[in-house]
């Protein structure tokens, strides 16, 4: 009949396809429930959060603020967006606006301006 390998070899295969099955379905369910990221930076990546802890500006060397002939000038527009005196660039973001208030306003507004806001512009929850 069987040889004593054969028969440990197929009962440690079907461990471990049982193993393997166990450990997917539970990463799957862990997965879906998650939120990521789980944490949400205030201002977009290299802009600077003001003294008056409500206002973020871009950094001096305007990294990671798009050019207003990149984007339209219908998805830059926001009641909490200022634009440059030259309308070209954004001057400012007031986080206080009551717009704001939602996760996904901040993600479809940073996604259609490819503006990076980590925590915001890739996070799981908003599709």
């Amino acid at each position: 009949m069987f040889s004593f390998y054969t028969i440990v070899t197929i009962i440690a295969i079907v461990l471990l396809i049982l193993a393997l099955v166990i450990i997917g379905v539970s990463i799957r369910n862990n997965s879906l429930k998650d939120e990521f990221p789980d944490y949400q930076y205030i201002c977009p990546d290299t802009w600077k959060l003001q003294d008056d802890q409500k206002t973020c500006v871009p950094s001096k060397q305007q990294l990671n603020n798009p050019d207003l002939n990149s984007v339209t000038r219908k998805s830059i527009n926001h009641p909490g967006v200022t634009l440059t005196s030259d309308s070209n660039k954004i001057a400012s973001i007031d986080l206080t606006t009551d717009s704001w208030s939602s996760l996904c306003e901040k993600t479809r507004w940073a996604k259609s301006n490819k503006i990076m806001w980590d925590g915001i512009a890739n996070s799981n929850t908003c599709g």
